[in-house]
């Protein structure tokens, strides 16, 4: 079932609930979104203890300039009860993701095991042509600078061509190339 209040300064939450057959609740989403939007939550409840078990929350903010700069987080938020003090509330994925005002380039550092150290960094390009066509390209590199993957795709003008390179491995070769018109 889904269950949608907002409150009198418009901020929304969502209550996502899956109910078992014999009627009994086995997982509990909830999302809020705050009335400007840009503040968003999620909390998940997958063992049916009414605590949360981990959440997911995202922050947006803007800067003079008009790029954002977006904050990402994953806690774990074990049930201390049961799983000891370990991991209670403990970070354990995070992103911040800085976006040019006219959308054309973000970079996203992501610190994938919640350590506080930037693991790697994502810089996402687009590039529109004179002919109309945009090309976009994505590049993750590890901390130390190496290459993780990169991916590049091309519509032409008209948007009748797209031609889409990935490198998955980054080995430096291309491990899909795809054309479709």
């Amino acid at each position: 079932s889904v269950v949608s209040v907002t409150d009198l300064s418009n901020n929304l939450q969502i209550d996502y609930k899956d109910v078992k057959l014999d009627g009994n609740r086995s997982i509990l989403i909830t999302e809020k979104v705050s009335a400007n939007g840009l503040q968003t939550s999620y909390t998940f409840d997958v063992d049916d203890d009414n605590k949360s078990d981990f959440a997911r929350s995202s922050d947006i903010r803007f800067n003079a300039d008009r790029s954002s700069v977006e904050t990402f987080r994953e806690p774990y938020q074990a049930n201390a009860a049961v799983y000891g003090t370990y991991g209670a509330k403990k970070v354990v994925y995070s992103g911040i993701t800085t976006r040019a005002a006219n959308g054309l380039q973000s970079v996203t550092q992501i610190d994938a095991d919640g350590n506080g150290v930037f693991d790697a960094t994502t810089t996402d390009t687009t590039t529109i042509g004179v002919d109309g066509s945009r090309s976009s390209q994505s590049e993750t590199l590890y901390a130390d600078g190496t290459l993780r993957s990169r991916f590049e795709t091309t519509v032409s003008a008209d948007g009748r061509q797209t031609v889409s390179i990935a490198d998955y491995d980054g080995n430096g070769i291309a491990d899909k190339i795809s054309d479709s018109r």
